[in-house]
């Protein structure tokens, strides 16, 4: 008897296909692996498992699995990121691999907003007529911009606006971006690159930084098939497995992954420890930022905490896109969003926003590595986050109207030495306690 078929699980082999195909033809070969944690169940029993992907290959696939993404690719030159992302935008989509390259954008200092958006049609123009004729980097669902650190903080401003808004104007016309999924490059800074501002790398939802190929990687590399010479064949080696449409199906089925209770609050402890300061408003001081001199004497000022390694704040966005790419690993690997995934996914979307005290972050055994450090702070939090839980489930009765009658004094002890639960937790539990709001 056949069996019914599923949506889910089709386009989930279908997406696991691109990504077993991809290494067995050698498309991009790297030997990074990245461990993914998750709660498995059998029968009552449950457990921890630990399950190895491809690091690089995966994190770029679930880009792809989230609406609206983009994603920020950091490595050396010839690292093969551009290649990487225009063979999967040729398998996602199912797009000739010409026409994904007619999507790229090559970044460097000429490019103005003709170059990038659109011209007028030079024949109406003479005419006295302004048509304009979009760009297909602007048209295209599968964008690329190639190097994207050596356009101009003009150029970044026009991308910025197609980012936030989803929307870019020319002239008097305006074109919807409403569907897209991009991919940026980013080489290591010389004398020809531009630093992206914190707002722009914002807009970035994860990113991921390359190491080079290892010896046994260069010796596989060096065995396949010179494609400078026979290219990639599109039927066998590089085929079409999805479509766009398809992947506006697997979009809706992601974002319909269920989140656990534990793993939202666990988002919020993220955001938070991240970005309070008991001193000043990191979001909005420009004469004082976290660093030795501010923090000198404050009892919290230990190697055991997060407030005082970091000197900005966290977005809403930055919220909002751990949550979409921890529903988009749940989704790959099928199975439940928890806290597990959260710890897996989040260093990749918050290693490029956030900007770490140097004397801290320079310091072994990270030696300026941001992912080691980020990878560290994580830790730092869900430990806190961990010891909190008791303080959280009191200020839940306290919303409830259940709390015990020291409630308020337990909170008060915890925010001695608890930054969020100082900040967050007893304002609101005073106010819900007060007797004029009963």
């Amino acid at each position: 008897m056949d069996q019914p078929f599923n949506d889910n699980v089709d386009l989930r082999d279908r997406v696991w296909n691109i990504i077993n195909l991809t290494q067995a033809n050698q498309l991009f070969v790297h030997s990074s692996q990245l461990d993914v944690r998750f709660k498995e169940k059998d029968g009552r029993k449950e457990s921890i498992v630990t399950r190895p992907v491809p690091e690089i290959l995966t994190v770029c696939v679930l880009n792809a699995l989230v609406p609206n993404s983009s994603m920020l690719l950091i490595g050396g030159h010839g690292g093969a990121k551009t290649t990487l992302v225009k063979l999967l935008g040729r398998m996602f989509t199912g797009k000739p691999l010409d026409e994904i390259e007619e999507g790229i954008l090559r970044g460097h200092p000429q490019l103005t907003e003709e170059k990038i958006l659109a011209t007028l049609d030079l024949p109406k123009l003479m005419k006295g007529e302004e048509i304009v004729k979009w760009r297909s980097f602007v048209k295209d669902f599968w964008k690329i911009i190639d190097e994207v650190n050596r356009m101009t903080p003009y150029a970044q401003n026009i991308l910025l606006s197609l980012l936030a808004e989803q929307r870019v104007k020319f002239y008097d016309a305006s074109y919807p971006v409403s569907q897209f999924c991009l991919f940026a490059t980013m080489n290591p800074q010389d004398a020809g690159t531009f630093d992206l501002p914190v707002p722009f790398l914002d807009r970035f939802g994860i990113s991921l930084p390359f190491s080079m190929p290892t010896t046994n990687d260069l010796s596989l590399i060096l065995k396949s098939k010179d494609t400078k010479l026979f290219g990639y064949d599109e039927f066998m080696q590089v085929p079409a497995i999805l479509s766009v449409e398809e992947m506006m199906r697997i979009w809706r089925l992601v974002d319909a992954q269920k989140i656990s209770e534990e793993a939202e609050d666990f988002i919020h402890a993220i955001i938070r420890e991240f970005s309070v300061c008991d001193r000043i408003n990191k979001g909005v001081s420009n004469e004082k930022e976290v660093g030795p001199d501010l923090c000198a004497d404050c009892h919290l000022n230990t190697p055991k905490v997060v407030c005082n390694k970091v000197t900005t704040i966290l977005s809403v966005r930055a919220a909002k896109d751990l949550q979409r790419y921890t529903k988009a690993l749940a989704w790959l690997m099928g199975v439940p969003a928890d806290i597990h995934l959260v710890m897996t996914i989040a260093p990749y979307v918050l290693h490029h926003r956030a900007k770490y005290v140097g004397t801290e972050i320079s310091q072994g055994p990270y030696f300026g590595d941001k992912m080691r450090f980020t990878r560290a702070l994580l830790e730092i939090v869900r430990d806190r986050f961990l010891l909190r839980k008791d303080a959280m489930d009191i200020m839940k009765d306290i919303k409830k109207g259940s709390a015990s009658k020291d409630a308020l004094e337990t909170l008060e002890a915890y925010a001695t030495n608890d930054l969020v639960v100082k900040i967050d937790y007893v304002p609101v539990a005073k106010v819900y306690l007060d007797d004029r709001y009963r």
